[in-house]
């Protein structure tokens, strides 16, 4: 430092600096730190000068509702409109994930005659008309269901268009 500076130290008790830094207090002073009886002596004179606190003070809200002050219907349909755009969002994610799990299944029935049709024409040992016949089988087991998903997804994209429609708006009346 420059002329007039000092090198002195901000005057911080040992157990306050303690709690601080998670160091230990040093030798130099005898403080130690606080007993849990005077912390709780400490916290109980905080809240004894707190005007806030006072049990003859009526408790006032820091700030109103917005229900109060704004348009609950406006409210409503809002969140509504939010709820059938979540809904149509899954809708949607649904359908997709459907009609990929269709093609995936569709592809491999298509692999698997292929293999069969490979295993039948190129192999020369007894039993392969076996095999070839069971992968038949499996294909058009996979076959079938691809069909039942492509379905189910049609059916979900049908009801997704019919929740689309826009809902009559029904106005409310302020009968009571």
């Amino acid at each position: 430092g420059g002329p007039g500076a000092t090198d002195a130290k901000p005057v911080v008790p040992a157990a306050t600096s303690a709690l601080v830094t998670g160091a230990r207090a040093t030798s130099r002073t005898s403080t130690s730190l606080p007993s849990r009886e005077s912390m709780l002596q400490s916290a109980t004179t905080v809240e004894e000068e707190d005007p806030q606190t006072d049990s003859e003070t009526p408790m006032m809200p820091r700030s109103h509702a917005p229900e109060k002050h704004g348009n609950l219907s406006a409210m409503r349909q809002l969140a509504n409109e939010s709820a059938r755009t979540a809904i149509n969002r899954s809708s949607k994610i649904q359908s997709r994930d459907t009609q990929v799990k269709a093609f995936i299944k569709f592809a491999s029935a298509v692999g698997l005659v292929l293999c069969a049709l490979a295993v039948a024409m190129f192999t020369h040992f007894t039993g392969k008309t076996i095999i070839a016949g069971c992968m038949c089988v499996i294909a058009f087991v996979w076959v079938n269901e691809s069909f039942k998903l492509l379905n189910a997804s049609r059916r979900r994209g049908a009801s997704q268009k019919l929740n689309r429609r826009e809902p009559e708006a029904v106005e409310p009346t302020d009968e009571a």
